[in-house]
């Protein structure tokens, strides 16, 4: 079937027009915005947010200007759509996207497709009707005309695909707020080597398009970093002398292979999506958000609200690892699958009893918590996504569990999109965001399990042999997110933040004798080390690239900066180092 001169041009808007729509509803179903309110507060914001969507969607459609068929739009609108609908979809259930190594980690995938409706929304049904939309109409312009070129269409695609490319690989790689090896180095240029491909993608995946970009701009720059990656191949491991005196700094060669006894019991608590700002925060009827967090942050306990995220691709099992063995992600993938079965070091190893009690869809957690030194790892049966039947198995195992134990619970009910649990507990004003409503709603629903658990303990007489570790596996709200929030927040005074979100920390243990805040900024790899100072195993081989946080002097004299500590843990789990050390 051919298209006239005439038809051709009213093809391509509408082509152009249903891409670019699909972008905007996939943006939307995944981060709740469209950027809207930045039209008057942050014009460049509004133009970037909505350029990079139009960009490729404009490229795709300048293609029927050079063809005579249009057969190949409406394959190409089902591929797209697939594609779009697969990501709404993974990062509903995940909190990532599609990519080379998404795909290569299928054990993330155990038990996905048993609830795969769960995931299905109705922005995924609304992109199969734009689809039929444009199909139809395409169909009423169809005619018999011979095929042209059109020297400004191939003008247009070169300048979209040059605009196109270049955002992909020559974005600004900020080292400061997107931490990455340094071997992958900052630049900024119109034209960049082939190599600095990978350094392209990550910061794209961190600061481009997660911030606004469009799913098919990702596509381009996925397929960049595997081309990269097939020609480079992995990168060789090679420890230098600088390496092995930081090591050095942060081991202990005198406690290698010696019996650390822990003094307490230890409770580790990983709330999924935990951000600080809502501790403490009322709804319109002056009911707390977090009401049982709020009360053990008041009594004797260390509090940090200020904890930096440090996870990357891995989300919430990067968010694991660093808290239970004081390493950083690897660069890329997720930790807990590429080299699950490594030997990790951790506090878990010190304890004769215990384990990790998780919801459905944790990151490959059976092989993982084996690695940890955890003896068991359970899940509810049938699986849940409900954080009271978490808590309910955590009490259970504790009425049971013979001292010294080491249990850890991970909750789920605040992963977004925050529709697993139907609490409408809290009020907000009517023009409250919905996703903001939903989480705050969701957290108050966690937090009311958490309660109940900490209820059980206080009457069991558990808490004066028990350290309770409760934190973040990583923050939620991206920047960009935080300021579509700005509206509302100024509107009605709420302590939302407008650029950079944290993780609480809080700790309640019996070496703990007073109540104590610290307010500066910290990070998740400072949990580890703070945690073996609780637990009375600070002689432990291992230190971490963190410090005590109950440690003033420490806290302002750090040993490894937060960047050379990515590049080096990198090297260490890459290389399975702790193989054979401290056994």
């Amino acid at each position: 079937m051919n298209i006239n001169k005439n038809s051709k041009t009213i093809v391509f808007f509408l082509f152009a027009i249903s891409i670019f729509a699909k972008c905007i509803i996939f943006h939307y179903s995944c981060f709740g915005y469209v950027a809207v309110s930045s039209l008057w507060h942050a014009p460049a914001e509004f133009m970037a947010f909505y350029a990079s969507k139009l960009f490729p969607a404009v490229f795709i459609a300048s293609f029927v200007f050079l063809s005579r068929r249009y057969w190949w739009t409406i394959v190409a609108t089902i591929i797209i759509d697939l594609w779009i609908i697969a990501n709404i979809i993974y990062y509903r259930a995940n909190d990532l996207f599609i990519n080379a190594d998404a795909i290569s980690i299928v054990d993330n995938m155990t038990g996905f497709w048993s609830s795969i409706w769960l995931y299905v929304n109705w922005e995924c049904v609304f992109i199969f009707i734009v689809s039929v939309i444009t199909i139809i109409f395409a169909l009423i312009l169809k005619s018999n005309n011979e095929r042209r070129w059109h020297l400004w269409s191939i003008t247009l695609g070169s300048a979209v695909l040059f605009y196109f490319i270049n955002a992909t690989l020559g974005v600004d790689y900020d080292m400061k707020n997107t931490p990455r090896p340094g071997s992958w180095p900052k630049y900024k240029g119109m034209f960049v080597a082939p190599r600095y491909a990978a350094a392209g993608y990550y910061a794209l995946w961190e600061s481009w398009y997660i911030e606004g970009s469009s799913v098919l701009q990702y596509a381009v720059a996925e397929g960049a970093f595997v081309i990269n990656k097939i020609a480079l191949g992995e990168p060789e491991i090679h420890f230098s002398d600088d390496d092995y005196k930081q090591i050095n700094q942060l081991t202990s060669e005198d406690s290698m292979g010696k019996n650390v006894v822990p003094t307490t019991n230890l409770v580790l608590v990983i709330v999924e999506s935990l951000e600080s700002w809502p501790v403490g925060l009322v709804d319109v009827n002056n009911v707390s958000v977090a009401p049982n967090l709020d009360r053990i942050i008041g009594g004797k306990c260390l509090y940090c609200p200020n904890i930096k995220s440090q996870v990357l691709q891995g989300t919430s099992g990067d968010g694991q690892m660093i808290i239970n063995t004081g390493l950083l992600p690897i660069q890329p993938g997720a930790a807990c699958v590429k080299y699950g079965t490594n030997k990790f070091p951790s506090f878990a190893h010190l304890y004769r009893n215990g384990g990790v009690i998780y919801p459905n869809n944790a990151w490959n957690q059976i092989v993982v918590s084996k690695s940890y030194g955890y003896k068991f790892s359970k899940k509810p049966n049938p699986s849940t996504n409900k954080d009271e039947i978490v808590f309910g198995m955590l009490g259970s195992y504790i009425d049971t569990a013979s001292s010294p134990y080491c249990v850890q619970a991970i909750t789920i009910s605040m992963h977004g999109p925050f529709d697993r649990v139907d609490c409408h507990a809290l009020s907000f004003e009517k023009d409250a965001p919905s996703n903001l409503f939903k989480y705050l709603n969701c957290l108050h629903y966690t937090d009311s399990c958490i309660g109940d658990f900490l209820q059980k303990i206080e009457q069991d007489s558990l808490l004066a042999n028990t350290t309770i570790v409760i934190t973040g596996d990583h923050t939620v709200f991206k920047s960009s997110m935080l300021r579509e929030f700005q509206p509302f927040a100024e509107k009605y005074n709420y302590p939302i933040p407008s650029e950079e979100s944290y993780c609480p920390l809080i700790i309640y243990s019996p070496t703990i004798k007073e109540r104590t805040v610290v307010d500066e900024l910290c990070y998740q790899m400072d949990i580890f080390p703070t945690i073996l100072h609780c637990i009375g195993a600070d002689d432990y081989y291992w230190k971490g690239f963190g410090v005590n946080l109950l440690d003033s002097a420490a806290r302002h004299n750090r040993k490894i900066t937060e960047d050379e500590a990515y590049i080096l843990s990198d090297k260490m789990i890459r290389s399975d180092y702790f193989r054979g050390i401290g056994e």
